[in-house]
């Protein structure tokens, strides 16, 4: 939880300590089964795929994405193929490096590199940026 939304509940909660009575009916409420089904349902009917609000939101910058990491999805295919165990599966490529040139965050942090192909999306979308570090940890 953010700094901000706890500050704002200790603020409701102090200008008047009655009020603790109806945030606690508001917390039990969220965890009811009721509550949770009826949560369920409308994000069963509002989904939206990750492509989808990708396109909605920058097209372009999708498109880019899908034909970078076609390149890259075939190069890991025949460099895996040479390893002798399991790696895990393949990253979500073209998200990570729609999400680098749309976000074009200063830092990356990912845990969990294998091959190095994640990595290497990341590190394409951040020479795209034109700046940004990567700090990649493993075993």
């Amino acid at each position: 939880m953010q700094k901000k939304s706890i500050k704002n509940i200790l603020m409701f909660i102090l200008k008047n300590p009655l009020r603790i009575k109806e945030l606690w009916k508001k917390i039990m409420m969220r965890f009811s089964k009721r509550e949770k089904q009826r949560d369920l349902e409308w994000i069963s009917k509002n989904q939206i795929s990750f492509e989808d609000w990708a396109i909605k939101i920058n097209p372009e910058t999708w498109k880019e994405a899908v034909v970078s990491s076609e390149k890259l999805k075939a190069d890991a295919k025949v460099t895996l193929a040479t390893v002798p165990f399991k790696l895990g599966g393949a990253g979500l490529y073209p998200v990570l490096y729609f999400l680098t040139l749309y976000r074009k965050p200063e830092v990356i942090v990912e845990t969990g590199v294998a091959a190095g192909f994640s990595s290497k999306t990341f590190l394409s979308a951040i020479r795209k940026n034109g700046f940004g570090k990567l700090y990649s940890s493993d075993f």
